[in-house]
């Protein structure tokens, strides 16, 4: 959660409209560097270049990913409306799976990912 709690607790105190957006994961860490994105590099349960992935749990625990893109195009979509914005708002572009994910980089790469448990 990082330091929203705070924040959101400073802006309470003030007359300014604010959000909080929950976006889960962004897409863009599975894709790298193939992927445009001005995220730095980073692994998130996938390590391609080691062919290895750390899986939570048994690997089919859903989560959330989005395009970081998306949510620069839904932060404009909410800035360009004149309507109130809610206190939450909610960005999911596709919810998967780690084995989902092991599985597609598998295919993309042809290599079998040497999976180790979640650290």
């Amino acid at each position: 959660m990082g330091g929203w709690i705070p924040n959101a607790q400073a802006l309470k105190k003030t007359n300014l409209e604010y959000i909080h957006i929950s976006i889960g994961m962004f897409s863009d860490y599975f894709g790298m560097p193939h992927t445009k994105s001005n995220l730095k590099p980073r692994n998130l349960f996938l390590d391609i270049e080691n062919k290895r992935a750390a899986v939570p749990e048994d690997g089919d625990v859903r989560i959330s990913v989005a395009y970081s893109e998306d949510l620069d195009r839904f932060i404009v979509r909410l800035v360009d409306d004149d309507s109130k914005w809610p206190k939450r708002g909610l960005l999911s572009g596709s919810d998967t799976s780690v084995n989902e994910l092991i599985a597609s980089a598998e295919k993309a790469t042809s290599h079998v990912l040497r999976l180790d448990g979640f650290c």
